[in-house]
């Protein structure tokens, strides 16, 4: 077996298995946050009743904001403990359970797709493999929203002793340097960046966890063209 799979395959289920861990945690600190101005400029963006995926909806708080502004969204999550936590808190129905490497959607659904705080469990050599799957669920000219982490040193992983009673390592994150090393994987799949919005954002959802501040890039993209195939 591929040697990257398989490493990529333990980083997915590592990430994963925190993340049912954490669901009651992350939701406690995140289900009530909606960002304005983010969710401001991405209105502004897409069309009227808009029909897009939430990728990585977590406890479901987009979702449910999307949706009461009249869109037409979908939720989905790898993690189970995590979708039950966006049906308790948010009260949304409209949920699956769903990989982003392989969303199981027709090509050209959406016309929007929103990925708040889910692309920084891509491994950087998977980058352009899981754009591309967001690419071919997208319609040409459809709005991408993706957030990335900004840091020199390249991947972060929790700790166990910062993960405390889970006992195990925890989430995976990929980090970039800056916008630059992060726009070529884009143009390759067919992606133009419209505009970026940068934010600093606190997380109190590890309650040990070494870094609980990050910088984050907020990427609005059109899907303009169509990309070259990747090799699987």
């Amino acid at each position: 077996m591929n040697k990257t799979l398989t490493h990529t395959t333990k980083l997915k289920q590592q990430t994963l298995d925190a993340y049912d861990w954490l669901a009651k945690s992350y939701s406690d600190n995140w289900s009530k946050h909606i960002d304005g101005e983010l969710t401001r400029q991405f209105l502004d963006l897409i069309p009227k009743n808009a029909t897009f995926l939430d990728v990585g909806c977590g406890p479901g708080q987009y979702t449910k904001f999307f949706t009461e502004q009249g869109h037409n969204v979908i939720g989905v999550d790898l993690s189970a403990m995590m979708l039950i936590e966006a049906k308790k808190v948010s009260g949304i129905t409209s949920l699956a359970r769903m990989d982003m490497w392989n969303l199981g959607f027709p090509t050209e659904t959406f016309d929007a797709l929103w990925v708040c705080a889910s692309f920084p469990h891509v491994p950087e050599n998977e980058a352009v493999r899981v754009l591309s799957e967001l690419r071919r669920v997208i319609k040409t000219q459809g709005i991408l929203f993706l957030g990335i982490i900004l840091g020199e040193a390249p991947v972060r992983i929790e700790s166990k002793e910062e993960m405390g009673k889970y006992d195990r390592e925890g989430r995976f994150f990929q980090w970039y340097r800056n916008q630059l090393q992060f726009e070529p994987y884009l143009e390759k799949t067919g992606f133009k960046i419209i505009k970026t919005i940068p934010r600093i954002i606190h997380s109190n959802v590890v309650k040990d966890a070494i870094f609980k501040t990050n910088t984050w890039l907020n990427l609005y993209c059109s899907a303009n063209s169509v990309p070259a195939p990747v090799s699987m």
